[in-house]
């Protein structure tokens, strides 16, 4: 069993040098998988402290989502406050994107952490679907208002 990051680093540099050394051979997928399927202990970096795993990932999507919330909340209400800036289509590009950036957040965030958590799938099926399209829109409108911005 891997214990620490040191162990994790050396088993993938043996595991990189065999299949360097095998490179040469006609398959290279199949010497991976070889050399994979050969090793006695999986890679798992968090094996020792699974609540360790939790505590990282909850604080990191929580200060993501604190400050993503926050800030695009505030474009919004800045840019949509004082009527001057509204006249710039910059701004009216950057409010758009806020507000796509929003959507984001609220809806691919708690899918993110239900994956993290490992609980599976809490929602009725009609909220996946739903929570999916809502994802790719907000995704979407995300990068092409990036594009637009690039050609602006």
């Amino acid at each position: 069993m891997i214990s620490n990051a040191t162990d994790v680093i050396e088993r993938s540099a043996e595991l990189l040098s065999t299949v360097l050394t095998n490179a040469n051979s006609t398959d290279a997928a199949s010497t991976l998988m070889n050399v994979v399927a050969t090793q006695s202990a999986p890679l798992q970096c968090f094996s020792c402290h699974p609540k360790l795993y939790f505590i990282v990932f909850g604080l990191v999507f929580a200060i993501i989502i604190f400050s993503g919330v926050i800030g695009n909340c505030f474009i919004v209400f800045v840019i949509l406050l004082d009527r001057k800036l509204m006249s710039s289509s910059v701004n009216q590009f950057l409010l758009n994107l806020a507000i796509a950036d929003l959507g984001n957040l609220i809806f691919c965030s708690p899918d993110a952490i239900l994956v993290l958590i490992d609980r599976g799938w809490l929602l009725p099926n009609f909220a996946c679907h739903l929570l999916r399209f809502l994802q790719e829109y907000f995704l979407y409108a995300s990068v092409l208002l990036q594009v637009c911005l690039f050609f602006k």
